[in-house]
């Protein structure tokens, strides 16, 4: 009786398995098909499928945890077929009274979604956005989100009175020297780029559109007026 228990536990485990593996195959021909996801088809869930399913979120304005949870699975089949219906060419009917001709017409191919080739044609910031996001849920993001996060920063950094050159979502010296102004005046470490504390600072983070950008407490150090005097603790 135990045996039998057993046995069906296993087949049931196993069984699981299979339908993870052939769900994390399945997204990981829809990521291929849409350029997010590089690796092989494989049914594994590596870092590579990882990083593609986290860029599709992102991409989507979703909650970025590179799962496969329900939102994302249903996100996935909906782009997936919305790509299909676009790309996939319509036959052309046989016409073989105009010319005499059998020869079988091939209907030409279709362009690529407008999506695509946005994502491909569009120019990035000026600076490189692994210099610029470093670290960041925007590190690996298409091109048009990280000039919408650039833009964004311009506009908050513009209402606090810390930038005044042209809001344009491109990443240059005044904005630099505006996000150092603005992180010394936080007591965020001035390395001029958009990194966590910065992106929370001025509610840039994903999940924070809507909601007052996060207050970081002022850090910075105040040494006191007098010399510590030998054998004191110095604090």
């Amino acid at each position: 009786m135990k045996r039998k228990i057993g046995t069906a536990i296993l087949v049931s485990a196993l069984a699981q398995l299979a339908l993870a593996d052939s769900a994390v195959q399945q997204a990981q021909e829809q990521l291929k098909e849409q350029g997010y996801y590089f690796g092989q088809i494989n049914g594994d869930k590596n870092a590579d499928t990882v990083a593609a399913i986290r860029r599709f979120q992102i991409r989507n304005g979703m909650r970025v945890t590179g799962e496969l949870d329900q939102e994302t699975l249903r996100a996935l089949q909906a782009a997936s077929a919305s790509s299909t219906a676009t790309t996939t060419a319509t036959p052309q009917p046989r016409n073989l009274e105009d010319s005499g001709n059998t020869t079988e017409r091939v209907a030409p191919a279709t362009s690529p979604p407008r999506d695509f080739r946005t994502y491909r044609e569009h120019s990035a910031p000026a600076e490189s956005a692994a210099s610029v996001f470093s670290h960041t849920p925007y590190e690996m993001a298409p091109p048009e989100l990280q000039q919408r996060v650039v833009l964004g920063a311009q506009t908050q950094l513009r209402r606090r009175g810390f930038y005044k050159g042209e809001s344009d979502g491109v990443f240059g010296p005044n904005l630099e020297f505006s996000l150092r102004a603005f992180q010394s005046h936080l007591g965020i470490p001035p390395n001029g780029r958009l990194d966590m504390d910065t992106l929370a600072a001025l509610g840039l983070l994903p999940g924070q559109h809507g909601r007052a950008p996060m207050e970081i407490p002022h850090r910075r150090f105040i040494p006191s007026e007098e010399p510590p005097v030998r054998g004191e603790w110095i604090h």
